[in-house]
């Protein structure tokens, strides 16, 4: 295989590559239409590739006007897509000067078709073979240009002064990558083919056909503007993230203070009732062991009695140990986790703090 093969071979399948993917972020992200127009400029450029290197290889003028015909098709294509990828994507440049590229680019198709053998040429009679990587490649040798092909020249200019207001315009806004990478790409590569083009129809010169690569300028600029503004939006989706992160976290312990600002807060209105609880069992202990004493110190030992007296002080003591824990896991600082409570358990408490 020729190095001329390998490289518009590579360049079309590059091209097809982003335009698949740009093509597949734009279905995945309908209201983005400027990555569908750079996937269609993408595909259009992937076009010219291929028949710039069937161009290089035609054999005959017949090939060569039959290749240079529907060339003119992929070079519409990439003009109007390149145009409205600019305005959307910049959000830039005069609606006029627009709608005259679309106009005149769009123009020179049926003149492609009609006033000659192509946009380019009214005829060509024969071909010329060249050395270029050390491959023989076809020029043009004996033709004559197509005046028709102006208009296309026309249409450049309207592309390049479009490009270059909105590019101003961005530039202005501080937007400076963007005016950079975008529309300069545009001004000099867009200017690059058309001022190859020129030199090879009107200037009477023998040079193969290499327009696709100057377009592929275009789209690997454009691309690395797109593939930053990807790595910028994942950036910010990962700190959002971890914002979003914080503030659940700070949220969280903002609740977890409130609850116990809450329980303290409400030691006011327990207190008396703590108090009487605390007292409850505790008088009764005190009761109880007062009559342990005085049965003792009569030598009037009823073992029914003695351990019915020190069942009740134990069971006080529990209900005393009890109030004291429940107290202290009142006031603890903690981390705020509600959790399911059992309807009867919580009456039962209720019951036996309001039971005396």
């Amino acid at each position: 295989m020729s190095w001329v093969t390998v490289i518009f071979s590579a360049t079309a399948s590059a091209c097809v590559t982003v335009a698949l993917i740009y093509g597949f972020i734009w279905w995945r992200q309908r209201d983005e239409w400027a990555y569908l127009l750079f996937a269609l400029a993408s595909m259009g450029t992937a076009a010219l590739g291929w028949q710039d290197l069937l161009l290089n290889f035609a054999r005959t003028p017949a090939q060569y006007n039959a290749v240079a015909l529907w060339s003119a098709v992929s070079l519409w294509i990439i003009t109007v897509s390149l145009t409205g990828f600019v305005r959307l994507y910049l959000s830039a440049g005069r609606m006029w000067l627009l709608w005259t590229v679309f106009a005149l680019r769009t123009m020179s198709l049926p003149l492609n078709f009609l006033t000659g053998e192509n946009l380019y040429y009214r005829e060509i009679s024969s071909l010329s073979h060249l050395s270029i990587l050390s491959e023989t490649v076809s020029a043009t040798a004996r033709r004559v240009p197509n005046p028709w092909l102006a208009v296309a020249h026309l249409s450049v200019c309207a592309l390049v002064i479009f490009v270059m207001d909105a590019a101003i315009t961005v530039w202005r806004r501080g937007d400076r990558a963007a005016a950079l990478s975008v529309g300069g790409s545009v001004v000099f590569f867009v200017l690059a083919a058309a001022g190859q083009t020129a030199f090879i129809v009107w200037g009477n010169a023998q040079w193969p056909s290499t327009p696709s690569l100057f377009f592929l300028g275009v789209i690997l600029a454009m691309g690395y503007q797109l593939g930053g503004d990807a790595l910028r939006a994942a950036q910010l989706r990962r700190e959002l993230r971890a914002s979003q992160q914080r503030e659940a976290m700070e949220a969280q312990a903002h609740r977890s203070e409130i609850a116990h600002l809450l329980r303290v807060s409400s030691l006011g209105e327990l207190s008396s009732a703590m108090a009487h609880e605390l007292s409850q069992p505790l008088a009764a202990i005190l009761s109880n062991a007062q009559v342990a004493e005085i049965l003792l110190a009569r030598n009037e030992i009823d073992s029914d009695q003695i351990c019915h007296i020190l069942h009740d002080i134990v069971a006080d003591d529990k209900r005393a140990a009890s109030v004291i824990y429940r107290l202290r896991a009142l006031l603890k600082r903690g981390e705020f986790q509600p959790v399911a409570l059992e309807t009867n358990d919580l009456i039962q408490h209720v019951l036996e703090l309001v039971h005396y």
